[in-house]
């Protein structure tokens, strides 16, 4: 696995390494912005995290399986009103993103085939800031 350099507490580890692991990145993400009272639980990963991504995978109708950009995709149509954006530590950790903005941002890690969550894109690239429309962390705003 690469080296990850991003600052302590903006990465949440999903700690599951199955065909549901972007799902599970998914909706651990969406719980943290939506601040779900089951956070906690979700979170760490416990069967509610299961459950979850589960029923999404049937709702959006993706085979679980190892996700992709064509996955990715698909989830990010389905949640309208969130931007979904992806840093791919395989690529130079190069931020994707895979929806319009919206109000609610969804930030994924992809390194090694695993999805992990990413709390923060400016604590993760250790910049003051992060540009949504050009994708890029800055330390001076504007």
């Amino acid at each position: 696995m690469k080296k990850l350099t991003a600052k302590k507490g903006s990465i949440i580890r999903i700690r599951n390494n199955d065909e549901l692991c972007c799902a599970r990145a998914l909706v651990t993400a969406k719980a943290c912005v939506d601040n779900d009272p089951d956070w906690g639980s979700i979170c760490n990963g416990r069967q509610i995290q299961e459950h979850l991504a589960k029923a999404l995978h049937q709702e959006v109708e993706v085979d679980q399986g190892p996700c992709g950009y064509e996955e990715l995709r698909t989830f990010a149509e389905f949640l309208q009103g969130y931007q979904l954006l992806v840093v791919d530590a395989d690529r130079g950790f190069r931020v994707t993103s895979f929806s319009q903005p919206g109000e609610k941002k969804l930030f994924l890690l992809h390194a090694d085939h695993h999805y992990d969550v990413v709390t923060s894109l400016p604590g993760f690239f250790g910049t003051s800031y992060f540009c949504h429309k050009c994708l890029k962390g800055y330390n001076d705003q504007g």
